[in-house]
């Protein structure tokens, strides 16, 4: 199973990233799994419940769910300010 995983990262990640940073785009894909799994277990060993874990990623989302709004606003802000 582990194996097949691995593939479907390999192959996600050559569809995203540009050949040149491949390589990197992989370790971070792969990377981030690892820490996630490390992550949980080592909460898990703190006594945190999985409640405590599924609410901890909610701060990060909604910062970066303002932050790309905030984005958006300012490309369209600079997007209707142009002439044609």
């Amino acid at each position: 199973m582990g194996i097949k995983t691995t593939g479907k990262r390999v192959r996600k990640a050559a569809n995203y990233y540009p050949t040149r940073i491949l390589s990197t785009g992989i370790s971070w894909m792969t990377g981030g799994a690892v820490f996630g799994a490390y992550g949980g277990g080592l909460l898990l060993g703190l006594k945190w419940n999985p409640e405590q874990l599924f609410i901890l990623p909610i701060v990060p989302i909604f910062i970066a769910a303002i932050a790309a709004r905030l984005k958006n606003r300012s490309v369209r802000s600079k997007m209707t300010g142009m002439t044609h």
